[in-house]
């Protein structure tokens, strides 16, 4: 958290702070993983939560998310052909023009690209296409 409100100018800090040295950079190695782990937990726990509290409300966004961690590959490689053309430098080289927030913004507007892609696909009972290419591949016709 330090790191990130150093970055965007809330917390005013030395330069040398935020080097690949610095202190700010070493306190994100020590703790990051940790953080990281208490955020799926987190995620984990409010999920659980909200589908043993609220079964009915919410069971479509869960359903959603879900469809997502199944088409797990799929997803990220869509990710990777919305990201890369609009923000590389080859393509429309927008990542040079978004700040932090815009860039929060865009990035959660892929991610419900793909969410509601997985969950068409949830409902159409089919896998996604590169789960499907990677069963053939490993199993043969029999994976169909």
């Amino acid at each position: 958290m330090p790191a990130a409100l150093a970055h965007i100018g809330v917390l005013h800090v030395p330069d040398d702070m935020q080097s690949e040295s610095g202190a700010l950079t070493v306190l994100r190695d020590i703790t990051g993983n940790a953080a990281g782990l208490g955020y799926v937990a987190a995620v984990a726990l409010f999920a659980h939560w909200w589908t043993t509290r609220r079964p009915r409300r919410g069971a479509t966004a869960v359903a959603a998310v879900t469809s997502v961690g199944k088409r797990s590959l799929s997803c990220y490689l869509a990710h990777s052909l919305l990201f890369a053309p609009v923000l590389a430098a080859w393509g429309l080289g927008l990542g040079k023009h978004l700040g932090s927030a815009t860039m929060a913004l865009f990035a959660f507007a892929v991610w419900l690209v793909t969410v509601a892609g997985a969950y068409a696909l949830e409902r159409a009972g089919r896998r996604g296409p590169a789960e499907t290419v990677l069963r053939r591949l490993m199993y043969g016709r029999l994976a169909g």
